[in-house]
């Protein structure tokens, strides 16, 4: 608990800057106010230079904000306002994924395995509401097989504090490296990146502060250490989620293409987890974990990478994972490509895992699949189409993932083909 109250002084002094920035800003609107009507008029009308004139166009337009293709949640589609004067509404949000692996992992000197497993990857029902003050409630809950009850996956509360602030509280994944921080409803593929996947927290209780200016962004948190597919108990110390974003925003010149327009955003998130290998939310007994990378958006094409490491007393690793769009057809057709490298020092330091991984797995932990082996090294490539029926609403999916594992502990190195299709409806 002792990080929990090292949390709350940071997240108070951060918002106790914020506002004395903000009494500032204001403190200058005020003295702007005051300044004659003639002189402003005397400006607008005065002559200025043509190459003055269109810089100050050029900045007026700046935008560092995020693409709409890059927001980390999808828009609920279907919401009713329940006092449109107060701006009270009511969302169901829905999941439903369907995927179909096949192929065979061959080992080294040793008998292959088939995987063909087709089954409901996701399937989510909640609502969110947004009432007093803009307070946001959002619940969500997993199902898996028959409609059968799989846990909860978020449980939690929203607050804005002025118009650069946010707190959150309650059950949720922790916003930890770039795709991890993405819903699953608007995730680029259908499964997290490997390493990505062996090290990011389970959905767990917390407390988060977040805060962006006009090109910083900001995140400061703490999370239990338990895992519980209902609602985790505030177990142990837990850990620290800290993070940090710088955003801009670049276009082209008067007259020129506007497909040329540039948007990226560096990040550094960073964990330390005070339980060590007693954690029941932070996997592998990692105490450090670090991820760092940025996104990038010009035209047709977006990118993501992020560099990954971890450490614990007991094992460590290290990784990279890439991955890149091309729209063939402007928000209808793209192409998805995916690199990862995992490497560790430690026997059995990287997991794999093949097939399609069990409904309720956001619930607990991320990494859950029929099919898993343990080694040093790994290196897996993907490359598919997505077809977008109805926006990101509604999508079909196919692609070729081929891995490498190597140094597996028991048995030789390990090769696999998988072929991977489905669909996605998500509201």
């Amino acid at each position: 608990m002792r990080l929990a109250t090292t949390a709350g002084i940071w997240v108070l002094g951060l918002w106790g800057l914020q506002s004395t920035v903000a009494w500032g800003n204001a403190a200058l609107d005020f003295l702007e106010a005051e300044l004659g009507e003639e002189e402003l008029q005397a400006e607008n009308v005065s002559e200025e230079d043509p190459v003055e004139a269109s810089k100050k166009v050029v900045e007026a337009v700046e935008d560092p904000s995020l693409p709409t293709r890059w927001n980390p949640e999808l828009v609920p589609l279907l919401s009713v306002n329940l006092a449109p004067t107060e701006g009270d509404t009511l969302a169901l949000r829905g999941l439903y994924e369907w995927r179909l692996d096949h192929g065979e992992v061959d080992v080294f000197g040793g008998d292959g395995q088939k995987v063909d497993s087709s089954r409901a990857r996701r399937a989510r029902l909640g609502v969110a509401l947004k009432t007093f003050y803009q307070t946001e409630l959002q619940a969500d809950v997993l199902f898996e097989g028959d409609a059968d009850y799989a846990g909860i996956e978020t449980l939690m509360a929203r607050v804005p504090v002025g118009d650069s602030l946010l707190i959150s509280g309650g059950k949720f994944p922790p916003p930890f490296t770039l795709e991890y921080t993405q819903d699953a409803a608007v995730r680029w593929t259908r499964e997290l990146s490997p390493m990505v996947a062996q090290m990011v927290p389970a959905s767990s209780l917390g407390l988060m502060a977040q805060g962006r200016s006009e090109r910083w962004d900001w995140k400061l948190g703490w999370f239990s250490g338990d895992a519980d597919r209902d609602v985790p108990s505030w177990r142990g110390d837990g850990y620290l989620l800290a993070g940090l974003g710088y955003s801009a925003y670049a276009i082209p010149p008067a007259g020129g293409d506007p497909g040329a327009s540039a948007w990226h955003r560096w990040h550094l998130d960073y964990i330390y987890n005070a339980d060590g290998a007693r954690s029941r939310s932070v996997p592998m007994g990692y105490e450090h974990l670090l991820a760092t990378g940025f996104q990038y958006s010009s035209g047709r094409v977006d990118f993501m990478n992020d560099f990954l490491m971890a450490r614990g007393d007991a094992s460590s690793a290290y990784g990279l994972t890439m991955t890149g769009g091309y729209w063939l057809m402007e928000d209808a057709l793209r192409m998805v490509a995916r690199f990862d490298y995992g490497k560790s020092n430690d026997p059995g330091g990287i997991l794999a895992g093949w097939g399609v991984p069990a409904g309720g797995a956001e619930a607990l932990q991320p990494f859950s699949y029929p099919v898993m082996h343990a080694g040093g090294e790994l290196y897996s490539i993907y490359a598919g189409l997505d077809l977008f029926l109805y926006d990101q609403n509604l999508i079909l999916s196919s692609g070729l993932e081929m891995r490498t594992l190597k140094e597996v502990i028991d048995s030789g190195d390990i090769d696999s083909l998988i072929w991977q299709t489905g669909g996605r409806i998500a509201f």
